[in-house]
């Protein structure tokens, strides 16, 4: 793999034994260090990768969260414009 091959983890999990007992970790989406992918800077870079761009994202890193048994996701509320139809 070429040092800069766009892959890689794009998500990171921590955790220890006492997160595990209490089932939990802290996670986030996005490249683990923190750094935002742009696929356009990225193709103008490196141009063998150009096959890629009809489907290449870029892909933004969140925040790091932490997660809890028992914890829902909020559920998706429709837009009026969409409830109308």
């Amino acid at each position: 793999m070429k040092p800069y091959d766009p892959s890689g983890a794009v998500q990171g999990k921590v955790i220890d034994t006492r997160m595990a007992e209490a089932m939990t970790f802290i996670g986030r989406i996005g490249h683990p260090c923190g750094t935002d992918f742009d696929a356009a800077k990225f193709l103008d870079a490196h141009h063998d990768y150009s096959w890629q761009s009809p489907i290449m994202q870029d892909m933004d890193t969140g925040p790091w969260t932490q997660f809890r048994i028992g914890e829902h996701a909020t559920p998706l509320t429709a837009t009026p414009a969409a409830a109308e139809k």
